[in-house]
């Protein structure tokens, strides 16, 4: 039959961010693993393609494919390091219950998976947030060179207008390369980090397009802070189902890196997987069949 496999291209989060919200598993690569081939629009150099699939087999497969050929595997098969972390790298944005449920709990099974599992928090720096904005804001205007601004909605252009100040500022990469020197010194003392994949449900659905830029920005980075550090810094990073939210929604948790540990977060998927096995197809109806294992 078919293999359910799509291919994705992560901006600021933009394959976990989906991932963890519809139950998908997903690896947005280390910078150089996958080709980009992207052009202009590669946000910078932070922008990553990468697979989004059912099972954490299927994600190996196409990365191997996306990156034309086997990704290096550990040298040393013995216990990971593991630093669980709920703090938000933004400022102030709190941790619903059940993404902090879910981390505590994927890091009880990363522990009987036999894996040294410790609290720890990463050194985000307070100006984690101007620094996102900024990048964020450039990408987009990058991206619409070229269209006519007419055509855009109102929060779009602002975004694109804020950004266009910001462009050469992000472009010489100064900022990135910054926070990388400050975070990269946590992967020498931990393996991996696992956070929550996102802080909360995502927004309920309605016509933000008409909304203000402010109220999608807040909405944006309230319930997402956890996955733009790693575009940033170019580090690898997961999304892995785990739970469910209290509506019955996937949850999910993220699993962080060093360059060139895209084959340990793998493994590490691959654990969270066999111990606690998530819903591979979403139920027909209410009352319908589960689909689990399908």
């Amino acid at each position: 039959g078919m293999v359910p496999l799509a291919l994705g291209n992560d901006g600021m989060g933009s394959l976990r961010i989906p991932a963890a919200n519809c139950g998908l598993v997903t690896l947005k690569p280390g910078r150089g693993v996958v080709p980009a081939g992207i052009g202009e629009g590669d946000w910078f150099g932070m922008s990553e393609n990468g697979p989004l699939a059912t099972t954490v087999a299927d994600v190996r497969l196409m990365l191997t494919v996306l990156a034309e050929g086997p990704l290096p595997e550990r040298e040393d098969s013995g216990a990971l390091r593991v630093a669980a972390s709920l703090r938000s790298p933004l400022a102030g944005v709190p941790v619903s219950r059940p993404y902090a449920r879910a981390l505590r709990e994927a890091a009880g099974v990363l522990m009987k998976a036999g894996h040294q599992v410790r609290r720890a928090d990463p050194p985000y720096p307070a100006s984690l947030g101007v620094t996102a904005l900024t990048h964020w804001t450039a990408g987009t205007s990058v991206d619409a060179r070229g269209l006519d601004r007419r055509l855009l909605t109102r929060r779009t252009r602002v975004h694109a207008a804020l950004g266009r100040r910001f462009v050469a500022r992000v472009a010489d990469g100064a900022g990135r390369e910054r926070l990388r020197e400050r975070l990269e010194p946590f992967f020498a003392e931990y393996d991996v980090l696992l956070t929550p994949a996102l802080a909360r449900r995502s927004p309920g659905a309605g016509p933000w397009h008409e909304r203000g830029w402010l109220r999608n920005v807040v909405a944006n980075s309230a319930y997402s802070p956890f996955t733009p550090p790693w575009n940033l810094t170019g580090l690898p990073a997961m999304s892995v189902p785990f739970g469910t939210l209290d509506s019955g929604a996937p949850c999910a948790v993220q699993l962080v890196g060093r360059p060139g540990s895209e084959a340990t977060l793998l493994e590490l998927a691959e654990r969270i997987e066999a111990l606690r096995p998530w819903r591979r197809t979403a139920p027909l109806d209410r009352g319908g069949p589960t689909g689990r294992g399908a």
